[in-house]
């Protein structure tokens, strides 16, 4: 402490004896010292205050020594003046410069932890270093965590402090999404999707993540928002996973349906309310607003045009699975096909 403290009582001297201000090396040694107190780890405010004392301890002993030597009112007015001003500028400073370090930590710290999580969630981490790492971002090595993966349009900042509001876990930007390692899932974040991994041990948690991206994924491409694990979809995330399946289901059931037009969307649209209601026939004609007649006649016009029968469970899946990803690739193409605002032709 001795260093800086000799020269701030050198500069106070000066400064009360000189009427001057500082010099730009005084306030460039005060900007160095205030520096080094933060990299300690002495918080600005602490460092405030340490020196608003040193200047009240200064202040006095300058009034004593005025009045002792009888030094004239507006002398020692000036005096006090230059001492006050001299503080407040250093005290701006130190503010400054602490500030400057606290963001270059802080990004590090950002940094270091972004990387431990990628490492962590990509599986490319060693024990030595995962329990080292671990202990330093407070994660107890001896814990299950669980990945969540969240995507949408909410500030990050925002979407950090919902997702991880008490701090006990690690949040952080992984590909081009905000990724957090937690003991417990977080509540539902309202516009967001949020996908949840199984709790894991930390050497496991790529497994993890690769759950959360994937009910991520789903999701969106069943355009739902909300907090989901993968199994919350069950054959639904086979048929986003699995596009070229679902292609081809489609022209093996459906397209053969569709050469018949308005009628075959009928049809079509028949099957799916059949399928979704349990095949209960009671069910699917209250649902299309139709007579159970209309509604045996229709299911066995699909049937004759795509060779297939209802009864049998196996074809009834695919023909379940058909009609899924028909739905997607239909959602996804009317997306494409919408112009962004603002364009031009």
């Amino acid at each position: 402490l001795l260093p800086g403290i000799e020269s701030n009582v050198i500069s106070a001297l000066e400064i009360v004896g000189g009427n001057r201000t500082s010099s730009e090396e005084e306030r460039a040694q005060t900007a160095a010292l205030a520096a080094t107190r933060a990299r300690q780890g002495v918080g600005v405010d602490a460092l405030m205050v340490a020196y608003r004392i040193g200047v009240e301890v200064a202040w006095q002993e300058f009034r004593q020594r005025a009045e002792a030597m009888g030094l004239p009112a507006e002398d020692q007015l000036a005096g006090s003046e230059r001492l006050r001003l001299w503080a407040d500028e250093h005290m701006i400073v130190i503010a400054r410069a602490h500030r400057q370090v606290d963001i270059e930590l802080n990004r590090q710290d950002r940094e270091r932890m972004t990387s431990f999580l990628q490492a962590l969630t990509g599986g490319t981490i060693e024990a030595p270093r995962l329990r080292r790492e671990a202990l330093i971002h407070g994660l107890d090595p001896a814990r299950e965590y669980l990945v969540v993966r969240t995507r949408g349009e909410l500030d990050p900042w925002k979407l950090e402090s919902q997702l991880d509001p008490d701090g006990l876990g690690l949040v952080a930007h992984i590909d081009g999404d905000m990724t957090a390692v937690m003991p417990e899932p977080p509540s539902e974040i309202p516009g967001v999707i949020s996908g949840l991994g199984p709790k894991t041990p930390l050497a496991d948690l790529s497994s993890s993540y690769v759950a959360a991206t994937r009910a991520v994924e789903v999701a969106e491409a069943l355009g739902r928002t909300g907090r989901f694990r993968l199994e919350d979809f069950g054959l639904r995330a086979a048929v986003v996973e699995q596009p070229a399946l679902g292609r081809q289901l489609a022209g093996r059931y459906l397209e053969p349906v569709r050469t018949r037009g308005q009628f075959g969307e009928e049809l079509i649209e028949t099957v799916r309310v059949w399928l979704g209601s349990g095949s209960s026939p009671e069910a699917a004609s209250k649902a299309l607003f139709i007579h159970r007649n209309s509604l045996r006649h229709r299911l066995r016009r699909f049937e004759e045009l795509t060779g297939s029968s209802l009864r049998d469970p196996q074809t009834s899946a695919e023909i379940w699975w058909a009609i899924q990803w028909d739905s997607l690739a239909s959602s996804a193409a009317a997306e494409d096909a919408v112009e962004p605002v603002g364009t031009t032709a």
